[in-house]
């Protein structure tokens, strides 16, 4: 890999941890089971809060490509369950990601304002915590 993809790479996981950063200090946490993690340098997941429902994950990850939302669930009834709450906070069937496990819920692209980020993703993460309740 060469020096200036490097440099790419660190710059996107840079940014992952500024928006994680930017969350926790918002406290737009009550729909959380705990702070957001880092998955694999550029994926932010976050845990919800049990409801009384199947348990879905949403998880912002960071790409060349842009920012992508996904949710999903932590087991096969979960994942049916996420990509039918996307849905029905979609209003129509939601575009599922490659692995057909998981719906594409938002996209940005790699510009965008982590403010304008975080607070887009704060509101997906109130509507499911609403939805699956």
């Amino acid at each position: 890999m060469n020096a200036d993809h490097q440099e790419f790479l660190s710059r996107l996981i840079r940014r992952v941890i500024e928006l994680k950063t930017l969350m926790i200090e918002s406290g737009d946490t009550q729909f959380l089971l705990k702070h957001s993690w880092i998955h694999a340098s550029r994926v932010l997941v976050f845990d919800l809060l049990p409801g009384d429902r199947e348990s879905v994950t949403p998880d912002l990850s960071l790409a060349p490509s842009g920012w992508e939302l996904q949710l999903w669930g932590r087991t096969n009834s979960s994942c049916h369950y996420a990509l039918g709450l996307g849905d029905r906070i979609l209003g129509g069937p939601p575009k599922r990601t490659s692995n057909g496990q998981h719906c594409l819920a938002a996209t940005w692209p790699l510009e965008t304002d982590l403010g304008d980020i975080r607070a887009d993703v704060n509101n997906w993460i109130q509507r499911l915590a609403e939805a699956a309740t």
